[in-house]
């Protein structure tokens, strides 16, 4: 690993290899390389063809520094760092029907046009509320646990706490 990012000098040499890399969250010559494919003097609208297939060959290694520094940020503010303009707030989660046929044949049963509820596949939930008894939707349509995410402070959403503290174990 460490053969593989470091030149001769023995600094680190960002390249395709990022995308694999456990520290691509934390390291700067990523970022650099990554703006430099850009060129940094340029507005995007002057990119010549040679650059943009350049950043096309890295899409998917800078896709993969993203996700890492973003789940740094995340980590951060999980172990009691926060950041300025950001803030934890629980994920928003879809609710999914559990048992589709179960569901519509109780729809049915219950007087539902099937129709209301269906074109290729059940509709959501609050969807069907609309259209079925609530207690019948929530038997069959099962809401995941939330998870957390890093939003900008301007979201409407209320933080989960400053710090996280007493909310998640700290992130080894």
């Amino acid at each position: 690993f460490k053969a593989a990012i470091e030149n001769t000098d023995g600094k680190a040499v960002a390249g395709k290899h990022c995308k694999y890399c456990p520290a691509a969250g934390y390291c700067g010559e990523r970022l650099r390389h990554t703006m430099s494919l850009v060129g940094l003097d340029n507005s995007v609208s002057k990119l010549n063809a040679q650059q943009i297939m350049a950043v096309l060959h890295e899409a998917s290694t800078i896709r993969a520094t993203l996700a890492a520094i973003e789940e740094q940020a995340v980590n951060h503010v999980r172990n009691g760092y926060p950041l300025t303009d950001f803030k934890l707030v629980k994920s928003r989660v879809i609710a999914k029907c559990s048992n589709e046929s179960g569901f519509l044949e109780e729809a049915v049963a219950a007087g539902a046009d099937i129709a209301d509820i269906t074109k290729t596949k059940v509709i959501g939930a609050t969807a069907c509320k609309k259209v079925v008894d609530a207690e019948l939707v929530n038997k069959y349509f099962v809401k995941p646990e939330a998870g957390t995410q890093l939003v900008k402070m301007t979201d409407k959403r209320t933080a989960i706490a400053a710090d996280a503290s007493g909310v998640f174990d700290k992130v080894k």
